[in-house]
């Protein structure tokens, strides 16, 4: 990596604003924990920042959140198709910010920036568009090779 390139990326590094709390029912929320460690970035071993440890009732909400999500029908009720768009949407985010992905994965892996830069740009992405793929195919219907069309359950 060029000097340059390497400089640009220690600077987005030092940039970096981290946001350590619990992300549940679509919004950050502070933790009800007391008690913190250290999110150590394995390469340098310097403290990237403190992260509150989580308890029983940041896993309690977090889990009565997704019951109450899936119970009403977000995701679980979805359409095939629907779900397939969310994935690809996900992965066009992906590689849209993917510079930042690939940094705070080398910050906190410890792993080389330019594989992390490859896991988001290209990995990442292709996981998930293979899945958005089968999406529609995992519910044991697939298309009609006879001269009709339309889908046949098997």
């Amino acid at each position: 990596m060029s000097t340059s390139v390497s400089m640009k990326w220690k600077e987005s590094a030092a940039a970096v604003k981290w946001n350590i709390q619990p992300f549940i029912n679509g919004r950050y929320r502070p933790s009800s924990a007391t008690q913190h460690y250290d999110n150590i970035n394995p390469a340098t071993e310097l403290v990237l920042c403190h992260v509150p440890a989580g308890n029983a009732a940041d896993i309690d909400e977090a889990v009565r959140v997704a019951r109450q999500r899936f119970n009403e029908g977000s995701w679980s009720r979805w359409p095939p198709a629907r779900r397939a768009q969310v994935l690809l949407k996900l992965a066009e985010l992906i590689v849209k910010h993917s510079g930042e992905l690939a940094l705070l994965d080398t910050l906190e892996m410890g792993k080389p920036i330019q594989l992390s830069r490859s896991d988001a740009e290209y990995l990442s992405p292709t996981y998930l568009r293979s899945w958005a793929e089968v999406a529609d195919k995992l519910l044991g219907a697939s298309a009609s090779l006879s001269t009709g069309s339309g889908i046949q359950h098997v």
